[in-house]
């Protein structure tokens, strides 16, 4: 089992429905390819928004990190603990991370891996924040609109380049100090906004391209506006 930040299932049972409440809260659970970068995000948002008082404890938790693969991350979500019924919005976060090949030997999902999982997941009525090619896209939307097509490690050079610009990232940091670093969400609050509406634009700019197909393209926005209804309501 991953050592990530989780939320603890047992605090569930002071989440029990009161049937005289106008509003309850909603419960998610997620799943997620990444081991540090994506958790540490929503870790971080979750965090945000119980500081707040806009979420209540417990209403949302990570599911245990065992694939690194679409098929397998849901493999994950659906494998959860049997609380899992009483979430009301069942996610997954993954990545089209094309195949590549290198002189290191090759690395990536295959199509067939990734249109699987994301097919899957709809007839289960699991909603799919999918990245193509990777989630950094999302770190690169919050400065910048893009819609050049590009391989993952290119896509998280520009991301990096970015955050070191921007004051976030040391000038010295790397990739893998990009996606261990726990509070990139706090830096990165001010441009959320930004980051939702480049990420509109650039879906509706590829309407017609299938997920695997669209590079770039997000729908992680979606997992974060869905969060942000659930805020409104509890307000």
């Amino acid at each position: 089992m991953a050592r990530n930040k989780r939320h603890n299932f047992k605090s569930f049972s002071s989440l029990k429905r009161n049937e005289n409440s106008l509003e309850t809260p909603k419960l998610f659970i997620v799943a997620c390819e990444g081991e540090k970068t994506e958790p540490n995000y929503l870790n971080a948002l979750f965090d945000y928004l119980k500081r707040d008082h806009k979420i209540a404890q417990g209403s949302f938790v990570i599911a245990g990190h065992q694939h690194s693969d679409p098929c397998g991350v849901l493999e994950d979500l659906l494998s959860a603990p049997e609380y899992s019924d009483l979430f009301d919005e069942k996610w997954i976060v993954i990545d089209r991370d094309e195949v590549m090949v290198t002189k290191k030997g090759s690395s990536g999902h295959t199509k067939e891996n990734f249109c699987k999982a994301t097919s899957t997941a709809k007839d289960l009525g699991v909603g799919v924040a999918w990245s193509n090619p990777c989630f950094e896209l999302w770190f690169v939307l919050h400065f910048n609109y893009r819609n050049t097509a590009c391989a993952r490690k290119e896509m998280q050079d520009i991301a990096l380049k970015l955050l070191i610009e921007k004051g976030i990232l040391k000038s010295s940091s790397s990739i893998g100090d990009m996606k261990s670093t726990r509070d990139l969400f706090d830096s990165l609050l001010l441009y959320k906004e930004t980051a939702i509406k480049n990420a509109k634009r650039l879906m509706q700019d590829k309407e017609n391209e299938k997920p695997e197909d669209c590079n770039p393209g997000t729908r992680f926005h979606m997992l974060v506006e869905h969060l942000e209804k659930t805020i409104k309501k509890l307000k």
